[in-house]
């Protein structure tokens, strides 16, 4: 997580440098202090999945799994929009914390608050995908989430900024983050749909052996 978030932090204020100006810069650290309240809740909680997650896939239990996944996925991601949903009511009052009295300031972490926030808890989906994926023993699939979260946005940031100028620089990691997500999307779902699999099998078994004593 921090190789990821020093990788995006010096990028954008590269690219705020050449596209924008230091009030820009200065709207992107207070959304980064914004964001990094959620990052650091969905990484604490994203964390602790992985021991039962682990523990359950020792002991075969199959549909346990299954549910810790989904009790993750509900309270990470649900988290993130309610995070996501606040920001935007009050964008002011939340940047108004570091900015002050100064007008400018504000007016631009308020467009980094709606832009670049917008598909926060996607964040929390991606850092539970990868975590996961370490737990059920798949360490490539978890690395190809891990480094694959950069790799996949550095399009998005040495293109959109061309079109789009300071808008595509918040843009970026949002969209990015939606692209990514709907190829990680189906890699989980398909392994949990195996585990699935396994648990009926498991099932299916004890039943055919109680059946025959």
């Amino acid at each position: 997580m921090f190789i990821y978030m020093s990788f995006i932090i010096a990028l954008h204020n590269r690219l705020f440098i050449d596209y924008g100006d230091t009030t820009q810069l200065a709207a992107f650290a207070i959304v980064g202090y914004l964001a990094s309240c959620y990052y650091f809740f969905a990484e604490g909680l994203v964390s602790g999945l992985q021991p039962p997650v682990s523990y359950y896939l020792g002991a075969k239990q199959y549909q346990r799994i299954i549910q810790t996944v989904k009790l993750a996925f509900s309270v990470t991601v649900g988290s993130g929009i309610v995070v996501v949903i606040v920001l935007n009511l009050f964008p002011e009052f939340f940047a108004s914390f570091f900015a002050n009295v100064n007008e400018p300031l504000i007016e631009a972490t308020k467009v980094g608050i709606r832009l670049h926030l917008m598909a926060l808890f996607l964040d929390g989906f991606l850092f539970m995908a990868s975590i996961y994926f370490v737990a059920v023993g798949k360490s490539g699939q978890a690395l190809f989430v891990s480094v694959g979260n950069m790799v996949v946005q550095l399009p998005f940031l040495l293109i959109l900024p061309r079109f789009f100028g300071i808008e595509g620089v918040w843009l970026a990691v949002p969209l990015s983050n939606i692209a990514f997500t709907a190829i990680v999307l189906p890699l989980l779902f398909m392994n949990l749909k195996g585990l699935m699999r396994l648990y009926r099998s498991e099932n299916a078994q004890v039943m055919t052996l109680t059946n025959f004593s």
